[in-house]
């Protein structure tokens, strides 16, 4: 049994360790974090998430935790593009999806994603009552504190392995 040869702390730390690791970063989403959007019609801002940005354009930008939202009260003669950028670096986007529009022609091949921004373009309408969701998602990974309990945890399991190779047994 495992239990008798590897000390308590070593159990713990690794179990622990284990557990913590399923935890997700803060940094999944926006939330708090410094985000600039910026359009090829010339509008550029930067604000905190949760913000609503309002472009030039009459394109109505909401950006929350993890969605990208936008309604349009205004007939577009031209596409304009838009792109969303972390400023803060904190959160890594995995994924970039077009969840739903009523625009004719706005297609999921029109969203892209890098690690921090997102961009899309909008094509030119007669409708002036158009509306779109881009939800985004981001890579989840271990904060540095669970990277130290693991580390912590596994040196325990370690050095209590190494212990047992050394210490001779009675006969």
């Amino acid at each position: 049994m495992i239990s008798s040869y590897v000390p308590k702390f070593a159990m713990a730390g690794a179990l622990a360790a284990v557990m913590v690791s399923g935890e997700a970063n803060a940094a999944t989403n926006w939330l708090g974090d410094t985000v600039e959007l910026t359009s090829t019609a010339g509008y550029s801002d930067s604000e905190t998430v949760i913000t609503v940005f309002a472009p030039s354009t009459g394109q109505r930008v909401t950006v929350n935790s993890t969605l990208i939202s936008g309604a349009d009260k205004q007939k577009l003669s031209t596409s304009v593009s838009y792109t969303l950028t972390d400023l803060t670096g904190s959160a890594v986007i995995s994924a970039a999806t077009l969840a739903s529009t009523n625009i004719s022609g706005f297609t999921a091949a029109d969203v892209s994603y890098t690690a921090d921004s997102v961009s899309w373009t909008l094509p030119a309408s007669n409708s002036a009552d158009r509306s779109y969701t881009i939800d985004v998602s981001f890579v989840s990974a271990p904060e540095p504190a669970t990277w130290a309990l693991m580390i912590v945890g596994m040196a325990g399991l370690g050095l209590a392995g190494h212990r047992r190779m050394r210490t001779p047994r009675a006969a």
